[in-house]
């Protein structure tokens, strides 16, 4: 009688002892650059090292796209550095998922494909912990090799340890120097073992930091079938009665098309040209009020025109229908125009402020995206065109947003305004709220002769500089943040010389 030889013991793939290593490397990373700090250029090294272990766990082939990736990523990454803000945030964010699909995904023929995989996995992380059954039974300490394990333990490390105990209470008590760092030493262990509130909040940080970790080193196998976006956007289910859909979609446009073109009309009498309003309509309420919903109907009205444009083809490929969207298009590109020289006359009224330029941004976003529009209804790109162009533009926004400051810019515009404007009221209170980028701005009023926001402004600026100077005192490396050091910096140093200060002396 034959027995069955021995299962031979799991090993694992060089591959996989670099991917556990690099997840490992990237805990460790993680709590050096966050625990205890806010984040500043640390959020730019961490992004750049969740990418280095992508391409150390999972190799890159000859994928030039990581190339275009790194060069993207790394003016981000700079970018924590001299000011972290949520387009940055939202940036590193996208170039991490990209970079994360390019490589553990990188089977999938499509783009659009990796990148929604990547998303998926980053949307369930607790997969990643799956793996880690497998890391223990073949690690060191794993199966029959636990036993030798504690062993070792017991007979090697506990006696050391004794030992050197021992040892470190004779001499520190017979060095005063080094007992005193003895005593500074065991007095963070048993400070950091009595606040349980601090045990739970970095147990909590290296739960996240180990989960982020193993997602995105060793991430599940992309499964055989398809998944739902791997999928055609399917058109509409065929109408039974074709020709009425057609007229239906006619009708639609027809209708919606005369009612844009009213409202332009009504922009272009009275708002274009200056014309008297009707009887009851004050400017404040044509001008100020709307915007939103005028924002909102056009954003909806680019829905409708794609879903139109997901019917069968024989209603989508009509000359009335192909007319009447872009000419429906054309008239959302006015509108917009309409809602700009709204949101201008409002900057008029109640000055800039960063909602508002935020505002504009998003509306000059919608008409790139109805030009990505009218080209899907001219030639049919297909619905995934679309998308996936959409999503670049948006990406390329938020990219150039990162590197402006925002802030300063309406700062500077508002207080030239005022100072042009010797009737004009400005608004310290919201100059104070634009935080350190403001601050050059502020000094500026507080020391402008003959106007009454100056002493209000110097009294403002004697509030915050205590609080810059403590910041600036405590500031580490891992939250540094170049502009807010330099205008804090200002802050704190620079004395105002205003009228009221002079003759209080």
């Amino acid at each position: 009688m034959t027995t069955a030889p021995p299962p031979l013991p799991e090993t694992r793939s060089p591959r996989e002892n670099i991917a556990a290593a690099a997840a490992a490397l990237l805990v460790i990373s993680g709590d050096f650059l966050f625990w205890s700090h806010d984040p500043g250029v640390s959020l730019g090294i961490f992004g750049a090292l969740a990418v280095a272990a992508l391409v150390v766990a999972h190799g890159t082939g000859t994928n030039p796209r990581i190339l275009i990736i790194v060069g993207l990523l790394v003016p981000s990454a700079i970018q924590t550095g001299i000011q972290l803000s949520l387009s940055n945030v939202l940036v590193l964010g996208a170039l991490g998922a990209i970079a994360f699909g390019e490589t553990a995904f990188a089977s999938l023929h499509a783009a659009w494909l990796r990148w929604a995989e990547s998303a998926w996995a980053l949307a369930r992380p607790i997969a990643g912990w799956k793996w880690m059954p497998s890391i223990l039974r073949r690690s060191p300490f794993g199966g029959a090799q636990l036993g030798r394990a504690g062993d070792t333990i017991a007979r090697v490390i506990l006696p050391t340890a004794a030992v050197t105990l021992v040892f470190t209470l004779l001499l520190g008590a017979g060095n005063a120097v080094l007992g005193r760092w003895i005593i500074t030493a065991m007095n963070s262990v048993v400070g950091w073992f009595a606040e349980p509130e601090v045990i739970f909040a970095r147990t909590f940080l290296w739960v996240a930091l180990a989960t982020f970790a193993l997602t995105i080193v060793r991430p599940r196998e992309t499964p055989g079938g398809q998944r739902i976006w791997h999928r055609a956007v399917p058109d509409l289910p065929q109408p039974k009665n074709p020709a009425l859909a057609l007229w239906r979609s006619i009708t639609v446009l027809a209708v919606l098309n005369a009612l844009f073109f009213a409202a332009n009309t009504a922009d272009a009498l009275y708002l274009w040209t200056g014309g008297t309003l009707p009887e009851g309509v004050t400017y404040s309420q044509f001008v100020h009020r709307g915007v939103h919903n005028l924002v909102a109907a056009v954003v909806l009205s680019a829905v409708l025109i794609v879903v139109i444009f997901q019917q069968v083809p024989a209603i989508r490929a009509a000359p009335a229908v192909k007319a009447l969207s872009l000419f429906w298009i054309a008239q959302n590109v006015v509108l917009i125009t309409g809602v700009l020289l709204r949101l201008q006359r409002y900057i008029d009224v109640y000055d800039l402020s960063e909602l508002r330029v935020y505002v504009g941004c998003f509306l000059l976003l919608v008409t790139t995206g109805f030009c990505l529009l009218a080209l899907h209804v001219a030639r049919h790109k297909g619905l995934g065109w679309l998308l996936l162009t959409n999503l670049i533009a948006t990406f390329a926004l938020f990219y150039v947003l990162q590197f402006l400051d925002v802030a300063k810019w309406v700062a500077e515009a508002n207080v030239a305004r005022w100072e042009a404007d010797r009737s004009r009221i400005l608004d310290l209170d919201h100059l104070g709220s634009l935080g350190a980028s403001a601050i050059p701005s502020l000094i500026r009023v507080a020391e402008m002769p003959d106007r009454a926001e100056a002493h209000q402004a110097f009294v403002l600026i004697q509030k915050k500089k205590p609080r810059a100077q403590a910041y600036l005192a405590d500031l580490n490396w891992r939250s540094w943040q170049q502009r807010d050091v330099r205008n804090l910096r200002l802050l704190a140093t620079h004395e105002v010389r205003t009228q009221h200060s002079t003759e209080t002396r």
